[in-house]
C-alpha cells in the first residue's frame, strides 16, 4: 500500500474516533520490566505474558457461538474474528479497539495501571473475559516499583512495590469495514493503598491497513483518546527522585495516544505506541516492543518503555497454546 494511502487511513481512525467522540458527549446517555535486559525473576516474567488464542482455537469454536458475531480486523472484504488474536494485536500501555469476541485471556488487552504515582516500572497482571456481542470485562493487579534510594535518598522506606486492584468495562461501538476502523468505548479504574484512586474512560479506533485477511502478515494502526483522573489521601508515599517535583494529590487530563503494530511472519511481531506526558508526567509515555514465538506459540518479548516517570529496558515471558502441554487441543 502506498504512503498516501497509509496516512489516508490513519487519518481515517482519528476522524472516526473524534467524531464519535462528539456524538458520544452531544448525545443522550444510551442504555445500551527489567532495568537491563536480562531474564526477569518469575512472578515480573509473567507479567507480560499472553494466553492469546491461536488459529486453530478459533476454528474450535463451536457454531452456535459464532453464529451473529460480527468479526473484526479483517480490513474489509472477508472476514476473519481471529486474524488480530493470532497477529498479537495489543499494546502494552493502552488498549486497542477490538475486544475479545469470547473466553478468557491472560494477555494485558486493557493495560490498567494508576495515574498520578510515580514509579520505576509496572508489573501486570489481568484476567480478561469476552462476553460475545462486543463486550469484554477483566480484572487487574498491577505492582509499581518506588524509586529506591538510588533515585530518591529520601525514600523512607528503600525500593518496594505498591499494588493498586482494579477492572475495566470496553465495549465496541463499530464494527472494521472499509475504511472504518473498529471503534470502542472503555472504562478501567483501580485503587491502592492510602486510597490511591484512578478512573479513565476512553476512546479508542483500530484498523488493519496492511495484510491480507486471515493473512500471515499485517499492519494495524491504532488511535485514541482518554481522560485520567486520580486522587491520594497519603502525599508521603508519592517518592520522586531528589530533582523532579512531586506530583500534585490529585488531578485530570485529557490526551490523545497512537499505536501500531506488525505481524512480519507467523512468529514475529512488532509494536511501538506513544502518548504526550501528562502534567503531573516527567515524560512523555511510549514503548517499542518485539515478540518472538520460538515453539507453538511459546517465545519470549522484550524492548524499551516509558511509563511516563522512567524509561527502562524489559524481557518476558510469552506464553501459547497449553495444549501440547496438557495433550490436547490446537496450536498454530
Amino acid at each position: 500500500m502506498k504512503r498516501n494511502a497509509v496516512l489516508g487511513h490513519t487519518l481515517a481512525i482519528a476522524l472516526t474516533t473524534a467524531a464519535a467522540g462528539v456524538a458520544l458527549c452531544a448525545g443522550p446517555a444510551s442504555a445500551d520490566e527489567t532495568s537491563r535486559i536480562g531474564l526477569a525473576p518469575l512472578p515480573e516474567v509473567l507479567a507480560g505474558a499472553s494466553l492469546f488464542g491461536q488459529k486453530g482455537e478459533s476454528k474450535g469454536e463451536s457454531k452456535g457461538e459464532e453464529k451473529g458475531e460480527e468479526e473484526e480486523g479483517g480490513g474489509g472484504g472477508k472476514e476473519c474474528r481471529s486474524d488480530w488474536i493470532n497477529h498479537h494485536v495489543h499494546l502494552r500501555l493502552h488498549p486497542v479497539g477490538y475486544v475479545r469476541p469470547k473466553g478468557f485471556t491472560l494477555t494485558d488487552l486493557v493495560p490498567n495501571h494508576p495515574s498520578g504515582f510515580p514509579n520505576k516500572g509496572y508489573n501486570n497482571y489481568e484476567l480478561t473475559y469476552g462476553m460475545g456481542g462486543g463486550t469484554q470485562i477483566g480484572i487487574s493487579a498491577v505492582g509499581a516499583r518506588e524509586f529506591g534510594t538510588k533515585y530518591a535518598p529520601q525514600n523512607p522506606h528503600g525500593t518496594r512495590t505498591d499494588w493498586f486492584w482494579g477492572g475495566y468495562l470496553q465495549k465496541r461501538l463499530l464494527t472494521e469495514r472499509g475504511m472504518l476502523p473498529t471503534l470502542s468505548l472503555g472504562i478501567r479504574g483501580n485503587v491502592g493503598d492510602h486510597s490511591h484512586d484512578t478512573l479513565v474512560p476512553y476512546l479508542v479506533g483500530t484498523k488493519k491497513v496492511l495484510g491480507k485477511p486471515c493473512g500471515v502478515s499485517g499492519v494495524y494502526l491504532t488511535s485514541g483518546v482518554k481522560y485520567e483522573r486520580f486522587s491520594t489521601n497519603y502525599p508521603l508515599d508519592l517518592i520522586t527522585p531528589i530533582s523532579r517535583p512531586v506530583p500534585p494529590f490529585r488531578g485530570d487530563a485529557v490526551a490523545p495516544f497512537e499505536g501500531i503494530n506488525i505481524a512480519a511472519t507467523k512468529n514475529i511481531f512488532l509494536s511501538a505506541e506513544w502518548a504526550p506526558k501528562l502534567v503531573w508526567e516527567f515524560q512523555d509515555e511510549w514503548a517499542l516492543k518485539g515478540e518472538l514465538l520460538v515453539w507453538r506459540g511459546w517465545g519470549v518479548e522484550g524492548g524499551w518503555e516509558s511509563n511516563g516517570y522512567h524509561t527502562r529496558t524489559f524481557v518476558a515471558l510469552e506464553i501459547g497454546s497449553i495444549g501440547p502441554i496438557t495433550g490436547g487441543g490446537h496450536h498454530r
